[in-house]
């Protein structure tokens, strides 16, 4: 049976896979432009000023937690201003129902006994879900193959915060394991952002070639100029 704190963290680790589309989708719906970029950097700035201010409580480091998800968000959704249209409802909420998926496996091959074969599957599965996600986005499947695996990405750190409450013992001290939160958070902010900034700076994937194929695939802006990134994006 699962400790009280652990199914906390198992919680809060699947609030955050809501937290983060819904972030993307508020993003894309209400901040035009590069605008979603400058929320994301404000969240991102809060997010370390609630990590070192709060050090050594674990509301600080929930919050710092939180803000970097919306900030990975807002960023996302962002992205879509630039690149193909924003998934629909209902295929983002699937991709959001497959992670997921993969999450509560991933939580019970960790904390249920003789269940390493239950952990070997999810990453398996989590490794092949990135792939098949990166191989459709280039084919031009669908805007929401790219928004998948931005949600891999995320999904993957809050796996390594489960694998880490596993290692934690109980005579820890109190709040590491959400330290570890706060920390992973700004790892899988970062690696989010990255990426936005390397496919919107070769813009390969908007100009005819890979993933669009239409004219009317980015209809607001010329193909080539489309894809670079806005100077507030850092």
């Amino acid at each position: 049976m699962m400790k009280r704190e652990t199914l906390q963290q198992a919680i809060f680790t699947l609030f955050l896979m809501a937290l983060m589309p819904v972030s993307a989708w508020a993003s894309f719906r209400f901040l035009p432009g590069w605008t979603g970029f400058a929320a994301s950097g404000a969240g991102t700035v809060l997010a370390i000023v609630s990590y070192f201010a709060g050090r050594g409580r674990n509301m600080g480091y929930l919050l710092c937690t939180l803000f970097n998800t919306v900030g990975a968000g807002c960023a996302v959704g962002a992205f879509y201003h630039y690149q193909a249209p924003f998934p629909g409802m209902k295929e983002l909420w699937l991709v959001v129902a497959i992670w997921t998926a993969f999450l509560l496996l991933y939580l019970l091959g960790m904390h249920l006994k003789a269940s390493l074969w239950l952990t070997i599957i999810a990453f398996l599965l989590w490794l092949a879900g990135m792939v098949v996600s990166v191989v459709f986005w280039c084919m031009g499947a669908g805007p929401w193959w790219s928004f998948s695996f931005y949600v891999s990405l995320c999904a993957g750190f809050w796996s390594a915060v489960v694998y880490a409450d596993t290692m934690v013992q109980d005579g820890s001290e109190e709040g590491s394991v959400w330290q570890i939160f706060g920390l992973l958070s700004f790892g899988a902010y970062f690696l989010v952002l990255l990426v936005i900034a390397l496919v919107l700076s070769e813009g390969d994937f908007c100009d005819g070639d890979c993933c669009c194929e239409g004219a009317d695939c980015c209809p607001d802006k010329p193909a080539k100029h489309r894809a670079k990134p806005p100077m507030h994006m850092r």
